[in-house]
């Protein structure tokens, strides 16, 4: 799953959730997933399961980058 970067980081600001708090919960450093944000990389599907539990998918629905994994219309 791919994110879109502000939209996640205004997604961690509203729910209150540390940045190394989902790093850890996601088996990263605060390191690799500021590399993965900044690049583009995808989630793989461990960690995008672990992302929709944590936030839920209504708030995630916005937030995932649907083009970039190649859906057109996701509802």
């Amino acid at each position: 799953m791919k994110v879109h970067r502000k939209l996640f980081i205004s997604l961690m600001k509203k729910s209150n959730v540390g940045f190394r708090f989902i790093a850890k919960e996601l088996g990263l450093t605060a390191y690799e997933l500021a590399r993965m944000l900044a690049v583009g990389e995808e989630f793989d599907y461990a960690q995008s399961a672990t992302l929709m539990a944590m936030f839920g998918a209504e708030e995630m629905l916005p937030v995932i980058d649907w083009e970039g994994i190649n859906v057109r219309c996701p509802i």
